[in-house]
């Protein structure tokens, strides 16, 4: 199953998103609305809603929300004091962080269109953000040389890894949350152990400062863009750089990978400066070569979210929260708990009644937390696709009275 990533969202110093149709390779849409520059973006696991942080310095930040359905802009959330910077969203699209000029995190409740909270702490002007996929842990980046770790359930701050010698400009986070890699301007990347919260290695071949990071979905494979207008491809399993690309005549700003770790996007801006207009490379990772530029801001590319519209890469660390409920009259009230599925098989729709259909369509690898259960018969609500969809699992962790349940959405 390979990932069909159709669409691009590039934000910039022109004020504009920009909404790229890659099959065809042209711009589709222009979102206007911003006052400042957009300096961040986050997408929707559905693709319906895209979320765009910009500002001025020592101006009023923004954050945007978009309707990509109806091409417009829905809410704009105000609270911070400066540029947004960075921007990370909840899986299930319920908060939305946002790291700030003005010192500050604040954590933004989407259903209710408001502010929820503050995160304190920072000493510095954030730059960079990071969500664990179970939305428990937030790392953030800043201008003191520092990474802080958050524990999202205590509101308060957990961990802080020091070791870079200046801003930390960017961060990546791998799918099973156990490694955080991070850039700064003091021209290297370090790779921490979140578990033993120490750095394991540190990675150096860039002339400038890293301004971005992307990591593969295996999290072997990294790629930093940088200040001295190249794109390093790195292998964290043997620590050393595969590849270097150029192309760029600026800075490297912002890089989005695709799912299949084939293709990269990469924002700056064609020319020496931010007057210059804005481009994107698309490049080849494969044949290590740029496929096509795409032209159409009229300021420098500051952020870049990439969609994926079609079958996406199974993953066993792709988080889904689910509802369990016990069936039948065995079992007293209604049981509610978060489970963890470790692989489930799509099969053609069957009323429940009649049993599970035989006929497999995909298999589909999940992890979407774990819990301890008394019953065995149980159904799980999960969207696994369009219409009535059941689906057999395989192998709860670390139960081992749970097999031969079904998935009913």
């Amino acid at each position: 199953m390979l990932a069909e990533t159709k669409r691009l969202f590039s934000g910039s110093e022109d004020k504009t998103i920009k909404v790229w149709d890659l099959e065809a390779g042209k711009e589709t849409l222009t979102l206007r609305g911003h006052t400042h520059q957009v300096t961040s973006l986050a997408l929707s696991a559905d693709g319906k809603r895209l979320f765009s942080g910009g500002g001025g310095l020592l101006l009023q930040g923004e954050i945007k929300v978009w309707d990509l359905e109806a091409g417009k802009e829905a809410l704009t959330l105000r609270g911070h004091t400066g540029i947004v910077s960075s921007l990370a969203l909840s899986r299930d699209g319920k908060r939305l962080f946002s790291g700030c000029w003005d010192r500050t995190i604040k954590v933004w409740d989407l259903e209710a269109g408001e502010q929820a909270r503050t995160l304190p702490g920072r000493t510095d002007r954030l730059i960079s953000l990071a969500l664990s996929a179970d939305g428990k842990r937030l790392y953030s980046g800043s201008y003191d040389p520092t990474i802080k770790v958050w524990d999202l359930e205590a509101g308060k701050e957990a961990l802080t890894l020091p070791g870079h010698a200046g801003p930390v400009h960017s961060l990546a986070l791998s799918r099973d949350g156990k490694r955080l890699v991070s850039g700064g301007l003091d021209r290297t990347i370090k790779v921490w152990d979140l578990q033993a919260g120490t750095a394991t290695l540190t990675l150096r071949g860039h002339a400038n400062a890293v301004r971005c990071l992307s990591l593969s979905g295996d999290g072997r494979r990294l790629v930093s863009g940088s200040g001295d207008q190249t794109i390093k491809v790195w292998d964290l399993e043997a620590g050393k750089e595969t590849l270097t690309l150029r192309g760029h005549t600026w800075e490297v700003g912002r890089l989005a990978l695709s799912a299949d770790g084939k293709r990269l996007y990469s924002g700056s801006s064609d020319g020496n400066g931010t007057s210059s207009p804005g481009i994107i490379k698309v490049w080849d990772l494969e044949a290590g070569k740029e496929t096509l530029t795409l032209r159409g801001h009229t300021g420098p590319v500051l952020s870049l979210v990439l969609s994926s519209d079609g079958k996406r890469l199974p993953s066993p660390l792709r988080t889904r929260l689910v509802t369990l409920s016990a069936q039948g009259g065995s079992f007293p009230g209604q049981l509610v708990h978060q489970v963890a599925v470790l692989q489930a098989t799509q099969v053609r729709a069957a009323p429940l009644e009649r049993g599970l259909a035989a006929e497999q369509v995909e298999t589909q690898q999940l992890l979407v937390g774990q819990v301890g259960l008394h019953a065995v018969e149980h159904t799980i609500q999960l969207p696994l696709g369009d219409g009535e969809v059941a689906a057999r699992l395989f192998g709860f962790l670390p139960f081992d009275r749970l097999g031969g349940l079904g998935l009913f959405g």
